[in-house]
């Protein structure tokens, strides 16, 4: 389910991007700090390249355009995605829902 998640996201985030953004912009990967994120992270990093990612510096990933306004703070703060996806009348992926299967195995 973990890389399954990773996959789907990265279908996901590139067709919001290109939707939102008119290109395949620079990713950045955050990832929570636990035993099962190091654990995995092999794996998700392979699932990455294996897409086509490649991976860069912060600085060089936030000078694409997309990421002005979160990084000059003389800028009024950016809309969210889902308001610039109203603004240009698109609709976005849904992510899938995986909490059934989470609340079976953690029951």
């Amino acid at each position: 389910m973990y890389l399954a998640a990773a996959r789907q996201s990265i279908v996901d985030d590139r067709e919001t991007a290109r939707k939102l953004y008119g290109h395949d912009r620079p990713y950045v990967l955050l990832m929570h700090v636990s035993a099962m994120s190091a654990h995995m992270m092999p794996q998700v990093i392979r699932i990455y390249r294996h897409a086509g990612y490649r991976f860069v510096s912060l600085p060089n990933a936030e000078s694409d355009p997309a990421y002005r306004g979160y990084t000059n703070l003389v800028l009024s703060p950016p809309p969210s995605q889902g308001e610039i996806a109203k603004e240009k009348g698109v609709k976005l992926p849904t992510p899938p829902d995986y909490s059934a299967q989470l609340n079976s195995i953690c029951a």
